[in-house]
């Protein structure tokens, strides 16, 4: 479709250009394009203890996977219903007791939440959750009904169609040799996910967990569904040995985060302490990852002892020149000209005295001594010309402050590194690669039927979490969920 657009574009005809483009925006409004699966028959799902009338689709208990479902024509006289094969075929009797309603997803069905019993622990004041227990795409339904755009944070656990037998549709498990099961999946998935988005609020998050299986297509369909929303996908090393594949041994599964693109951080910052890997921490001076937020510049450890300050621990110190990148990096003078100026400092005093203006783009720095001090550019050992973290004024405020300082004399190239201090902070944000001990499912799991929600949404059934107090939504379970709460200070 792209390359008709290019070509449509290159037609001088204006009016014959006008008539292809609406011919071809009413093709693009009818037919689907990127992620396109089978649209398959409705899920069905059985109403256990439903009274059985003429006109209900029903199966026999005898047949639980349903291979056979029939219409209720009448009753016989002998007190048996009459029914007709969906399929085609001879009219069967069978007693009403062996007989189960069927209800295919569409039809009118009213779910309702029946009391089962309760536990209580801890003060009555504190946030308490509801455990429902049915069919997830009804239980779903059902809190549209009660929450729609309401719920802070759903968390997903789906099956994770790995062909292993581990979940149904319409009540036929689906295994390797079924050759339509990717489709199958997508379908089961996407009825639900569209449920999941309207119960979240303006700024609620999804959170859908998966392993290699699926992920590629569940990432295509969360961004159908969710267009303008952002997308970040977490690895969770949850089996460090490796399990046993073909080729490789994979020890990791995936969380994707759908978070809506507020302009801010919805996912706040975690505790220092929590996950994620090491934090990185002065690296070779010109290796670092690009940053465009110059308060998270890289940390360094290169600040004279005699230049620092006796509350020390309430500070961390991060370069003041911008690193690392490749050539279309934001470091680079061109991208910020007006942050590529000289800092002056006292080198016999060891301080950060004032900065420079900035200069042109076609003129090129001069390393003369002004009033004994010493010009610092922010070039690095390649000769390449970066850019200090801040514009000049911001650079001689915090300097006025306190908070530029003299870093490490390099004497092979004879230089200079100026730092700036900011508070330290007790949180920081979280990495995209999870690596923790609790994630490990061979320490901290309960075996491999419970992995991806096999366990609890096998044949579409669910255990779902709700609480009542923040509105959070928990289909499944596992560690993602709880590390988001924990991210948001919950």
């Amino acid at each position: 479709m792209a390359r008709i657009d290019d070509l449509i574009t290159q037609i001088s005809d204006k009016g014959l250009r006008q008539k292809l483009e609406a011919a071809l925006a009413d093709i693009k409004r009818r037919q689907r394009f990127g992620l396109v699966f089978e649209e398959h028959i409705p899920e069905t799902t059985t109403l256990l203890g439903f009274p059985i009338h003429v006109g209900a689709t029903v199966q026999c208990r005898s047949d639980p996977e349903g291979k056979q479902l029939y219409l209720v024509k009448g009753v016989s006289r002998r007190g048996k219903m009459t029914l007709e094969p969906e399929s085609g075929g001879d009219v069967e009797y069978v007693a009403a007791e062996d007989l189960m309603v069927v209800k295919r997803f569409g039809d009118p069905i009213f779910p309702a939440l029946t009391s089962l019993g309760s536990v209580r622990r801890g003060p009555k004041d504190r946030p308490h959750h509801a455990v429902i227990n049915g069919e997830n795409f009804h239980i779903l339904q059902l809190l549209v009904y009660l929450y729609e755009g309401q719920v802070d944070c759903i968390y997903i656990d789906p099956p994770y169609n790995t062909g292993a037998r581990d979940w149904k549709y319409n009540n036929r498990y689906v295994d390797k040799k079924d050759a339509w099961r990717h489709s199958k999946w997508l379908s089961m998935m996407e009825k639900r996910l569209r449920l999941a988005r309207r119960l979240l609020k303006p700024d609620g998050v999804l959170i859908c967990t998966i392993d290699e299986h699926e992920v590629n297509h569940l990432g295509m369909l969360l961004e159908k569904i969710f267009p303008q929303y952002l997308h970040y996908m977490i690895t969770i090393v949850i089996n460090p040995k490796g399990r046993g594949k073909a080729n490789f041994a994979p020890v990791e599964e995936f969380a994707f985060y759908v978070i809506p693109d507020a302009g801010n951080d919805i996912i706040l910052r975690s505790p220092s302490a929590f996950g994620g890997g090491p934090e990185i921490t002065d690296a070779d001076d010109d290796e670092e990852e690009d940053t465009d937020q110059p308060d998270d510049g890289e940390l360094t450890d290169e600040c004279q002892e005699d230049t620092a300050s006796p509350d020390e621990e309430e500070w961390e110190y991060r370069h003041a020149r911008r690193r690392g990148g490749g050539a279309e990096s934001s470091s680079y003078r061109e991208k910020h000209p007006n942050q590529f100026y000289p800092i002056y400092i006292d080198e016999n005093a060891r301080t950060v005295v004032r900065v420079g203006q900035s200069i042109p783009l076609n003129k090129q720095p001069t390393f003369k001594k002004i009033d004994g001090l010493r010009p610092i550019w922010p070039i690095d050992t390649e000769g390449r010309q970066r850019c200090w973290a801040f514009i000049p004024s911001s650079m001689q405020r915090m300097i006025d402050e306190g908070n530029v300082l003299l870093g490490k004399y390099h004497e092979k190239r004879d230089d200079w590194t100026i730092n700036y201090r900011v508070p330290k902070k007790n949180t920081r944000k979280l990495k995209t690669v999870w690596w923790e001990k609790s994630h490990d499912a061979g320490t901290h799991g309960e075996g491999k039927t419970n992995r991806g929600g096999r366990n609890t949404l096998e044949g579409g059934c669910a255990q779902v979490t709700v609480s009542a107090r923040d509105c959070r939504l928990s289909i499944g379970g596992g560690n993602c969920f709880r590390e988001y709460v924990r991210a948001k200070g919950v």
